[in-house]
């Protein structure tokens, strides 16, 4: 993804039955890197509860 000028981020969402962090990744639009973050925040949030 950075390759190609997307924003990309790994949220860590849960721990595997073996303690080993499982996650997700999060890929935005190009130059919207303000909405991207607001929203990798957001699911990171909702995910944890």
């Amino acid at each position: 993804w950075t390759y190609l000028g997307m924003p990309s981020i790994s949220l860590p969402i849960l721990e595997g039955s073996n303690k080993m962090p499982l996650g997700v990744q999060v890929v935005g639009e190009k130059f919207d890197d303000v909405r991207f973050l607001r929203s990798a925040n957001w699911l990171l949030k909702k995910l944890k509860k």
